[in-house]
């Protein structure tokens, strides 16, 4: 926890490097990656459009599905190109 104990500058704001620690502290302990994902558009986490079934994945032997949803698209979902594949 070295990096959450850097100092933060005088505007109260966090390093970049205690956010990039959280940011990947949230999606690793914090997120329900079975029932949740990413809404750009509304700012926030939360169930996904019928039409990003979360479960679609899984159907076909690859896991775990990252959806996060298009804003200008919804229906669209960004995390397509999120397998372990294409992140080999």
């Amino acid at each position: 926890d070295e990096v959450a104990e850097q100092p933060m500058d005088h505007s109260g704001q966090k390093s970049v490097a205690v956010l990039f620690q959280e940011f990947f502290a949230f999606y690793a302990r914090h997120f329900d990656w079975q029932r949740e994902a990413i809404s750009v558009r509304l700012g926030r986490r939360g169930p996904p459009l019928a039409e990003q079934p979360l479960d679609a994945a899984s159907e076909q032997g690859e896991g775990r599905r990252l959806v996060i949803e298009d804003p200008y698209e919804i229906t669209r979902n960004l995390g397509n190109g999120v397998t372990s594949p294409a992140l080999s």
